[in-house]
């Protein structure tokens, strides 16, 4: 299979070079026809433009007037008499007589060669004085009429000729070059090459000339096709491939044809099919050995890899692939080392989460007596004072079991914004009752947020914050302001006071991770980065800034609250 692929390639490649080789001999081919060519028709237009030949075609009759006609004669035989190696013979007609070169026999009967009333006439007049390129087997050539497969002797050239005043034919010119002349332009390029031929057809398919004559047989066959100013076409004659490249001359509108049997370029390549399948076999086996050693290569360098990742499916996550394993998969062996180094330190921070929680559940179950046991105490201490009509401490007490009501009701621990404020709000209440006109508070909620849910008492320790370490602080005027609304990216809570304002060491509690491993002050605030980092991972902010123009500000970022989803 490899070998014939080869084959095949080679063969494809051969037969590109050799159309590309041959469209460049018939560029060649076509340049030497058209100097031949350019030769004739310049021979027509000496004559054409000679004053003497074109007054006498106008206003001489050339039937009797003998001197008028010897006299063109004579101008005709001077043009041939330099270019008779490539010209038979000059012609020039009018309408009642013929004159031509002395020195050529005539290839017909004159009759036979008029323009004038022949079925010609019209298209040699259409060239408007141009010269006009005639078929080697046409009827007013003759000369190879009986021809059909060989050469023709001569190909005519004939253009009108106008008279003095341009308005009209004076007369009309011929020239018959001798094919012969052409010989010079084919010979050659093919030599070398076994059965190859180029061969020159005029606008009619008819053949002008060829090299040689190994295909004229089948010249109606190969040639059927041809169209268009170039091409190139693979024919079939007697069960062998012809390679078929032709050109079009412009000048002549003739066709210069290659014709190359394939068999004489690929039989040097038919001759090395062997020396192909033994160099086919040899890289077959070589390529099973280099993959055979390649792959036991690669086996060996993932041997460490392999191993540690075993060891860490059976549980050992402690395993890492050797420090020596050094090779091209050393990189691959560093990834998957950093990549279990931080799988382990993610579960130990799950494990310390979950132990958080379970201990946070525990303490949430062991004070749900005392709560439950006060709360009930506190009720009936209310009624008591108002049947004692004491409103004021009535109403304290009454905020005060709202506020554990709320610390024990439920098993949720998520409650809305709006819950979490009227909280706060009992809270501050009761502070009041000591605080009295010391303490003012005011609190500000976006009403989009008040279903937003938020864990409860999250916000509580915050404000006892702010009034054990800024309104006790104050001699009077203390104020506490509570704020909720949505920024671009965030909803933001804000609880400010004007109080003394935190201290340095309070401003850089932004991340509980930050206090890991280090000496737990700020015990409150500490917990509460906890339970918001337990909460929202790495999706909240919290800052702890100073107030304008006075007090402290915390300011919390949680993540965007859509009430509309």
């Amino acid at each position: 299979m490899v070998a014939s692929t080869v084959y095949l390639w080679g063969t494809n490649n051969i037969i590109n070079n050799a159309r590309e080789n041959a469209e460049d001999i018939l560029d060649q081919v076509n340049v030497n026809i058209k100097q031949i060519t350019d030769t004739v028709e310049n021979m027509a237009l000496s004559i054409a433009i000679n004053r003497e030949i074109i007054f006498n075609l106008t206003y001489k009759d050339m039937l009797i007037d003998l001197a008028s006609r010897n006299q063109v004669t004579q101008k005709i035989e001077d043009v041939l008499f330099a270019n008779s190696n490539i010209v038979q013979m000059i012609l020039l007609e009018t309408p009642n007589a013929i004159v031509f070169s002395k020195t050529a026999s005539m290839p017909v009967p004159s009759h036979l060669l008029r323009i004038q009333g022949s079925v010609c006439e019209s298209e040699v007049r259409s060239k408007r004085g141009s010269s006009l390129w005639f078929g080697s087997r046409d009827s007013l050539i003759s000369s190879s009429s009986e021809n059909t497969t060989g050469n023709a002797k001569y190909i005519r050239c004939s253009a009108m000729l106008m008279n003095t005043a341009k308005t009209d034919a004076c007369g009309f010119l011929s020239i018959f070059l001798r094919v012969k002349a052409l010989e010079s332009a084919i010979t050659g390029p093919y030599e070398s090459l076994e059965n190859s031929s180029l061969v020159v057809m005029d606008k009619n398919r008819e053949v002008i000339l060829s090299n040689n004559n190994l295909y004229n047989r089948y010249y109606s066959d190969l040639f059927s096709n041809i169209n268009g100013d170039s091409g190139f076409d693979i024919k079939k004659i007697e069960n062998e491939n012809i390679l078929l490249t032709y050109k079009k001359n412009a000048s002549t509108d003739w066709y210069v044809v290659s014709l190359i049997p394939q068999i004489s370029l690929t039989r040097s390549l038919r001759g090395n099919m062997k020396t192909l399948w033994v160099g086919a076999i040899c890289l077959i086996l070589i390529c099973i050995f280099l993959s055979y050693s390649i792959t036991n290569k690669i086996i060996h360098m993932l041997d460490p890899l392999l191993s540690t990742m075993k060891s860490v499916k059976e549980g050992n996550l402690t395993a890492r692939v050797p420090e020596d394993f050094v090779n091209e998969l050393a990189i691959v062996g560093q990834v998957f080392n950093q990549t279990l180094d931080s799988y382990e330190e993610l579960l130990k921070e799950n494990y310390r989460k979950e132990n958080l929680l379970t201990v946070a559940r525990l303490n949430a179950l062991q004070g749900q007596l005392s709560p439950h046991f006060i709360s009930n105490t506190l009720d009936s201490i209310n009624w008591t004072l108002i049947e004692r009509q004491q409103y004021d401490i009535s109403d304290a007490l009454g905020k005060l079991a709202s506020l554990l009501r709320y610390s024990i009701s439920g098993t949720n621990d998520m409650v809305a914004l709006s819950e979490e404020l009227n909280a706060i709000e009992c809270y501050l209440d009761i502070c009041k009752v000591r605080f009295e006109d010391k303490l003012i508070y005011k609190i500000h909620i976006d009403s989009s947020l008040n279903n937003m849910m938020i864990p409860r008492f999250l916000l509580q320790p915050l404000v006892e914050n702010s009034i054990v370490h800024g309104i006790e602080k104050r001699k009077n005027n203390g104020q506490i302001i509570i704020k909720a609304y949505n920024d671009i990216k965030y909803t933001i809570i804000e609880i400010i006071d004007n109080g003394p304002g935190f201290s340095e060491e309070i401003k850089a509690l932004t991340e509980i991770r930050n206090l890991w491993g280090k000496n737990r002050k700020n015990i409150g605030l500490t917990n509460v980065l906890e339970r918001f980092y337990l909460i929202y991972g790495s999706g909240y902010k919290i800052e702890f800034l100073d107030a304008v123009p006075e007090g402290a500000r915390i300011r919390i970022l949680l993540p965007l609250f859509d009430n509309k989803k």
